[in-house]
Parts: C-alpha cells; structure tokens; sequence
C-alpha cells in the first residue's frame, strides 16, 4: 500500500474547480483515521462511515472504534454550523442533518439496552436474544445485525469504555 501524501491534522481546506472543499478529521469514531468532506458552496457533507443511513453500523472493537468520538462529531455536525445541507452517508440514502441525530440515537439506545442487561445480571446470549430496539426495526442488516452491533458495545464496556 503506497503511503499518503498528504496527512489531514484537524483539517484542510482546498480550492478546486474554484469551489471550496473542506476536509475534516473529526477525530475517532468509526475509526480513528475517519474523514469527512464538506462542500460549504453546495452545502453537501459527505460523512464516509461515520454515518449508516437505516444501515445497521459496523462497530469494529478491534478497529479503533470511539463510539463516544463518534456520538459527539454527530451532536456537533462536524462543526457545520448552517442549517440546512445534505448528508451523504456511507451507506444509505441521502438526507438532511437529521441523519446525524438519527444515528446518535441509534448509539444511545444501544448504550441503553446494554447497560439494561446488564443491570438485570443477563448473560451476553440472554440479553442478545431479548433485545429490542425500538424505532430501529427496519434498519438492514447489511453488513451486520443488533445482535452484533450490541454484543461489540457489549465489549466495549467490558474492557471499561463506555460507547
């Protein structure tokens, strides 16, 4: 694999074409070296796998997963502060902002169903066998399902992290 030329710190901002481009490393999430790009002139972020449209996420613990990271860059929209753009996720359709608050949820109501679990002393099968996650019913299980992103947040706080 050729090494990059160019490492993003933070961020970068670019002329091309005679628009802006600005990339940003919103620092750990899905992993510790994502990227997304903004286009402030056409009001377009393009998120890369920080965002999972009605995608169930992958969770890679061992992959450098920062679920806190992750849930902050959403609650803070990468740092856009207008209103309305487009959100091009990394899987899924496009949308609005609204894309980031919905994936944070996705996060929170895990973080919920395992500690839950946990409180009730149920053994990892158990609490993956009973778990429910409302209002995510209809999210595709394309590169994983629940039971998987719940059992990596599972580990997660087992090794002491919390997602």
């Amino acid at each position: 694999m050729r090494p990059a030329d160019l490492q993003v710190v933070g961020g970068l901002t670019l002329a091309l074409g005679g628009k802006t481009i600005e990339i940003r490393h919103p620092g750990p999430g899905h992993t510790d070296g994502d990227l997304v790009v903004y286009f402030p002139e056409d009001h377009v972020l393009a998120t890369g796998d920080r965002v999972f449209h009605r995608i169930v996420p992958v969770i890679d613990v061992d992959g450098g997963v920062d679920i806190p990271g992750w849930v902050t860059s959403l609650g803070n929209r990468f740092g856009i502060a207008d209103g309305g753009f487009t959100v091009v996720p990394g899987h899924g359709a496009a949308g609005g902002p609204e894309l980031l608050t919905e994936q944070a949820r996705y996060f929170e109501a895990l973080d919920v169903a395992v500690r839950s679990a946990k409180a009730r002393g149920l053994s990892l099968e158990a609490a993956k066998a009973a778990l429910t996650l409302p209002g995510f019913e209809n999210y595709e299980p394309t590169f994983g399902d629940h039971a998987g992103t719940f059992e990596a947040v599972w580990a997660i706080q087992s090794r002491g992290r919390s997602p």
